[in-house]
């Protein structure tokens, strides 16, 4: 699996615009170089993590109601290939039903994000996961399983 090494590459598949422009954002301010790609529906970063010239990301986040394909869907696919089941995804999502984590976490997702509320509650998150490198780190587990 082709992974960079230096600065974290983040690929987030969200539908909205306003949500992308504040974790854009809200990731800025934690002041570690990445390189983030974003991508409108869950079918767009799956065509594309399937591509020859793709550098797999280190961490992706997907929403999980997006039009064309869904956030589940987009994870059933991803964990149904050799190739990418190593791939450490979030799903990133308003959503905070029982059934809605329990399904993603049974699809092979390592972590549920809800949404915050507010804009400080998504930076101190993110600069959690990339500062002190929750869920970059390797893990003695197979999948680790966390709710933020």
């Amino acid at each position: 699996m082709k992974t960079t090494t230096t600065k974290p590459k983040i690929f987030i598949a969200d539908d909205d615009p306003d949500e992308m422009f504040l974790f854009r954002s809200a990731l800025s301010h934690c002041n570690i170089a990445h390189e983030l790609t974003w991508f409108k529906n869950g079918k767009l970063l799956f065509d594309f993590l399937q591509t020859d010239n793709c550098v797999y990301p280190d961490i992706i986040f997907l929403d999980l109601n997006m039009p064309v394909m869904s956030g589940l869907e987009c994870l059933h696919a991803i964990r149904s290939l050799e190739k990418l089941r190593g791939l450490t995804i979030v799903i990133y999502s308003t959503s905070a039903h029982p059934s809605d984590i329990k399904n993603t976490f049974e699809a092979g997702a390592n972590c549920y994000l809800i949404k915050p509320a507010s804009y400080v509650q998504l930076q101190k998150i993110l600069c959690d996961i990339f500062i002190e490198g929750i869920l970059l780190k390797p893990s003695p587990y197979d999948i680790h399983h966390y709710v933020l």
